[in-house]
């Protein structure tokens, strides 16, 4: 009896880095969006200021970034620098104790840093197939 192929999924560097440059644009929205979200939703202002919310949105972008890194072709020096700054931003915004403005302001310039990292290598990937 023939069973038909189960489908794969092939993540190419492109498609690593269009889901890394999605959740990092979903981070900024969060961390803008969420003084909105409390002031019109007080359970959410309860679960946002529950430090592990933050803490598990960090090591799930760490897990992330190191899917990327790992699976992708090679990064070149300026974005590997980028990439692993931003994420110890991000961790040490989750995990160090600070005002609420610098851990908004720290996340969002390094959830920002990270999708233009993500952003320009979608970019010389397609290039790169084009001309190479």
């Amino acid at each position: 009896m023939n069973h038909p192929a189960s489908p794969t999924v092939s993540l190419t560097p492109v498609k690593f880095d269009a889901l890394g440059a999605f959740f990092s644009c979903l981070c900024i929205l969060h961390c803008l969006a969420l003084p909105l979200m409390a002031a019109a939703l007080p359970v959410a202002g309860v679960l946002a200021e529950n430090p592990m919310v933050h803490q598990v949105f960090a090591l799930v972008t760490l897990a992330a970034g190191v899917l990327v890194w790992w699976g992708a072709r090679p990064l070149g020096r300026g974005f590997l620098g980028v990439m692993i700054g931003a994420n110890l931003v991000i961790l040490a915004t989750a995990f160090v104790p600070m005002g609420e403005t610098a851990e908004v302001a720290g996340t969002v310039i390094a959830a920002s840093a990270l999708a233009i990292v993500h952003s320009l290598r979608i970019w010389t990937n397609t290039v790169h197939r084009r001309h190479g």
